[in-house]
């Protein structure tokens, strides 16, 4: 199935695929602030605060920007069994992205919960490690990004890139996967290059 839209809307579904991966590395390397910070979990939400929320308004908009981001990715691809592919993705992304948007807006309340403190955070720690919640909003939304690997082989397969825009986009993706064993910082960083390298996609397909 291709998805056939506007000039305007064709637009906005593909350059919402570097946004989004731009968004993802923005929030993630914010992150890092409070994850370095001193102190338990809720002490350092507490004592970066604006680092918290901010990371999650901009995690929220890549989240949002999954479902659109594939739908891009997916007009990009033109031959028949990569396409097939790229279809049973789309509906996966769009589920784990509701999933992860649901997970970050959750995340907006930590400040509040780490404030309170006492039974606050004893209802947390009991929701954090039930199976069910674990899996809807921490599980699944996983499968945005294995979604988005997936639709990036299949672009790869489809073979309109060309071998120099394949090599780099698996390169990156390698990098996103295997770069957290290095340094937490490389995968997120990482994430910026998918964007950057999706940009010369976008171009060199719709020149």
């Amino acid at each position: 199935m291709k998805y056939h839209n506007s000039n305007f809307l064709n637009r906005l579904f593909l350059w919402s695929i570097p946004l989004c991966f731009f968004s993802a590395g923005t929030g993630m390397l914010m992150l890092l602030k409070v994850v370095n910070a001193d102190g338990n979990f809720y002490t350092r939400i507490h004592s970066e605060y604006t680092s918290w929320i901010v990371a999650h308004i901009i995690l929220l908009l890549g989240s949002i920007l999954l479902l659109p981001a594939s739908i891009g990715i997916r007009s990009l691809i033109s031959n028949k069994k990569p396409g097939f592919l790229a279809d049973a993705m789309v509906p996966i992304i769009a589920i784990a992205g509701a999933l992860l948007s649901g997970q970050y807006a959750i995340d907006f309340l930590m400040p509040e919960i780490a404030r309170l403190g006492g039974e606050a955070h004893e209802i947390h720690s009991f929701l954090s490690t039930d199976g069910l919640v674990s899996m809807l909003f921490y599980n699944l939304p996983e499968l945005s990004s294995l979604g988005l690997l997936i639709m990036s082989i299949a672009l790869v397969w489809d073979g309109r890139i060309g071998k120099t825009l394949s090599y780099i986009l698996i390169i990156n993706w390698l990098v996103v996967i295997l770069g957290n064993l290095v340094a937490i910082e490389i995968q997120r960083i990482a994430l910026f290059f998918l964007g950057i390298t999706y940009v010369f996609i976008i171009r060199s397909l719709k020149d």
